[in-house]
């Protein structure tokens, strides 16, 4: 059985093909694009992980078995294994590729890549019982964060104007703002494969009701521009997506 049948065979495994298969909300500074836009799926982790891992480990790759026996908690030992099986997924669905094509590669700054197929790319995220993966044929980045009080440091990637605007918020409305604004810079750097090695405080976002802006941020591939939008998620969580989409660059 293969990675991704393993994870379909589960009981209780959540597929969000409700959620928009093309993303079309808000673009920066620019009208949304109506095609070659990513995917996105997304798996609900279960509270009771023993049998999940049983059944995953029988059809994991060898390394990714190795790497989930070294977790002491089982719940990370599952989300380790069903990060994998989601990729699967999501490459043979979103892309086309079997399992024997998807083996990993990591680039200068450890951005994740297919080795045999660099020209399709992937990107991967979790927090909590979510982990989510998006596909597409331009670079993209996805990120997940469970809402969490104690996690709330705006010094560590805050602009100054992004931190003025946050303490002026009411006290109830700072949590969403600040994981919502975490994500969206988060999937940024990601998709741009920059990593920490762009400073998220030279980052500037506008969180506008007409939709997302940006000053400072890594230049887009040539020929594209970013777009950039948080995706939906449960009350708790905050979710985001960002992909080089056609249009002139940022």
């Amino acid at each position: 059985m293969k990675v991704s049948e393993a994870l379909l065979s589960l009981p209780g495994l959540t597929r969000h093909f409700d959620w928009p298969r093309i993303v079309h909300q808000s673009t920066l500074r620019q009208r949304p694009i109506l095609s070659g836009q990513p995917q996105v799926f997304a798996l609900c982790l279960p509270e009771s992980p023993g049998a999940w891992i049983e059944q995953l480990l029988k059809n994991c790759s060898p390394e990714r078995g190795l790497r989930a026996g070294r977790y002491r908690h089982d719940v990370d030992a599952l989300r380790c294994l069903a990060a994998e099986a989601l990729l699967h997924l999501a490459a043979k669905e979103g892309l086309d590729l079997d399992d024997e094509e998807t083996a990993v590669a990591h680039g200068p700054y450890g951005k994740p890549y297919f080795a045999a197929h660099p020209e399709a790319h992937f990107n991967l995220s979790h927090s909590g019982a979510w982990i989510l993966c998006a596909v597409h044929d331009a670079p993209v980045g996805v990120d997940v964060e469970q809402e969490a009080p104690e996690r709330m440091d705006t010094h560590t990637f805050m602009s100054p104007q992004e931190a003025l605007r946050h303490s002026q918020l009411k006290r109830e409305d700072r949590p969403n703002h600040f994981f919502r604004l975490w994500t969206l810079k988060e999937s940024l750097l990601k998709a741009a494969g920059t990593g920490l090695g762009h400073d998220p405080r030279r980052i500037t976002l506008s969180l506008e009701a007409s939709g997302v802006t940006l000053e400072g941020a890594p230049i887009a591939p040539l020929g594209t521009r970013w777009v950039l939008d948080s995706l939906p998620m449960p009350v708790g969580a905050a979710a985001a997506l960002c992909f080089a989409g056609p249009g002139p660059r940022q």
